[in-house]
């Protein structure tokens, strides 16, 4: 009864410290929160200084990307630190000269740009 309750306890704590590290992060990978940003994104990539197609674009991340009005875009409900850091391995992986401009509003808020050189 007693290792029943510890693991019991054990959990319960291990999961209050999850949430509370995802809230003070902006990737917030363990929250519990619910989904309460939406964000609208596109993304362009050049490769060895040339602009890769959006078609292209849509191949080479596996974002759930579309091709609409000539871009490659996209639609993230939590941090857009996640779609960064999907870039960012990706780019880790291949041996190419490439700048990659990813640019969105959360909630119709005004734009944002990072890029990655």
């Amino acid at each position: 009864m007693r290792v029943r309750r510890g693991l019991i306890i054990g959990i319960l704590v291990v999961q209050v410290l999850a949430v509370g590290y995802a809230r003070t992060t902006e990737s917030r990978y363990l929250s519990w929160a619910p989904y309460d940003q939406i964000s609208f994104y596109e993304v362009d990539v050049e490769v060895d200084g040339e602009l890769l197609s959006p078609a292209a674009v849509v191949d080479r991340y596996p974002l759930g990307l579309w091709v609409d009005d000539n871009a490659a875009r996209g639609r993230e409900n939590r941090s857009m630190a996640h779609v960064r850091h999907l870039i960012e391995r990706r780019e880790g992986q291949l041996d190419e000269m490439v700048a990659v401009t990813l640019t969105w509003s959360t909630n119709g808020g005004e734009a944002e740009r990072w890029a990655l050189d």
